[in-house]
């Protein structure tokens, strides 16, 4: 068997809480995504080493496997809206990500600790206003990785999404083409690819 220990990156009330000048921001207070969740600013730096440390903890304990989730920027409510305090001049949501898989790939290595990432399935379209609102792209972030989980959940694309009006009721559709799309543009890449499948 593999143990792996599953770490939820960006989205971190405790950190947050603790810590309100390194989390994303609405208005005059923090940002909050549908169920009330608060968001760490991955631009900031301190934000990033945090996770970053945890990612190597788990590995020297001797974990087979870090997969990250929640590993992207918010996007529920009213995120076209929040504000990043720690933005950089320049470098874009997908840049900052990859920056971080590969601060984490440099201090894993040497555990010999296989890295994994949790992706939002629609990714596998290739939608610049996805990827660019996620900060996932599957092939920039492939080179860091071992294993890519695209979370192929039919019900979680929205109506009308590739000419279906439920896309709920059509999984094999969903769950095949997302599969196959990733395929190709991971051509070419060592990265496994491990989806998750709808199961709820």
């Amino acid at each position: 068997f593999i143990l792996t220990a599953r770490i939820v990156v960006f989205k971190d009330d405790h950190l947050v809480l603790t810590r309100p000048d390194l989390g994303v921001k609405l208005g005059g207070g923090l940002y909050r995504d549908r169920r009330g969740g608060k968001w760490a600013d991955p631009y900031a730096d301190e934000v990033r080493l945090y996770n970053a440390l945890i990612a190597e903890s788990a590995a020297l304990s001797g974990v087979d496997e870090v997969q990250f989730d929640y590993i992207r920027f918010p996007t529920e409510g009213a995120a076209r809206a929040a504000t990043y305090p720690h933005r950089k001049e320049g470098v874009t949501k997908v840049d900052i990500i990859c920056q971080f898989l590969a601060e984490v790939k440099e201090r894993v290595a040497k555990y010999n600790t296989s890295l994994a990432v949790d992706i939002f399935g629609v990714t596998a379209w290739q939608s610049k206003t996805d990827i660019e609102s996620l900060g996932q792209d599957l092939k920039r972030m492939a080179k860091y990785l071992d294993v890519l989980s695209p979370m192929l959940y039919p019900s979680h694309f929205h109506y009308g999404y590739d000419g279906f009006d439920n896309p709920g009721a059509y999984p094999y559709y969903f769950i095949n083409t997302g599969v196959r799309q990733a395929r190709v543009i991971l051509s070419g890449e060592a990265t496994v690819l491990v989806p998750w499948i709808q199961g709820f």
